[in-house]
């Protein structure tokens, strides 16, 4: 199977506009979320679109897409992690951290290892992770933060290194719990890279990461993203 990864902004109407139906297809019809839509089964444009860094996974069509934020630019769901900014000893600054938003990829291509990359095959969703991860280095960022599902995307991001840095939630308008996780996605982090690992021993204390996530999740098996 040919799949090609693409990096886009907001400027490319026909790709953003793949991105508004998958989100729409992923987040809404399967998920259950309530989002503004723009046309039937298209989602609208958020405010974070416009200085969004997207990457897309297409064989033609988009089978997968996720999205990062700087935070010199904006701050998706500040609210719930404005409070890294002014503790103590936190790795985080606006310059070199961004969020991780709208990781969507269809049902029939979850899981899979259907794309080669340098490092080997992987999935759609690690494949474009990878890719994003790469350009936002390119950006001066040294760490990205996601906030996620206690689904199974939450075993996803811990895969890819990411680390829990708050406790489990409620999110107005999420359908599951969310956590907030973190990573460094670079080999010496601009700031305090002990931070990370700090939070989450807080956090999951003698439990550890599966039974944490286990007890607060709705369920392991729920076919979620990705």
């Amino acid at each position: 199977m040919n799949i090609r990864l693409v990096r886009f902004r907001r400027e490319n109407s026909r790709f953003i506009e793949a991105y508004w139906k998958l989100k729409f297809a992923v987040f809404c019809s399967e998920l259950g979320w309530r989002l503004p839509t723009s046309k039937p089964e298209i989602a609208a444009e958020d405010e974070f679109d416009a200085v969004g860094f997207f990457v897309g996974a297409f064989s033609p069509c988009l089978l997968g897409v996720i999205r990062g934020v700087r935070m010199v630019d904006a701050i998706p769901y500040y609210a719930m992690i404005s409070h890294h900014f002014s503790g103590a000893g936190s790795c985080f600054r606006n310059r070199t951290t961004a969020t991780i938003t709208s990781l969507a990829v269809l049902p029939a291509y979850r899981g899979r290892r259907l794309l080669q990359m340098e490092d080997g095959v992987n999935t759609v969703a690690a494949g474009i992770a990878t890719e994003l991860f790469r350009w936002l280095r390119t950006q001066g960022i040294c760490y990205v933060v996601a906030n996620v599902s206690l689904t199974r995307a939450v075993y996803f991001f811990r895969k890819l290194g990411f680390r829990v840095i708050d406790p489990a939630t409620s999110h107005l308008g999420h359908p599951f719990p969310v956590v907030n996780m973190a990573m460094s996605i670079v080999p010496e982090p601009d700031g305090n890279s002990e931070y990370l690992e700090e939070r989450e021993s807080k956090i999951l204390g003698a439990e550890g990461f599966d039974v944490y996530t286990s007890r607060h999740a709705v369920s392991r098996e729920i076919d979620s993203i990705p």
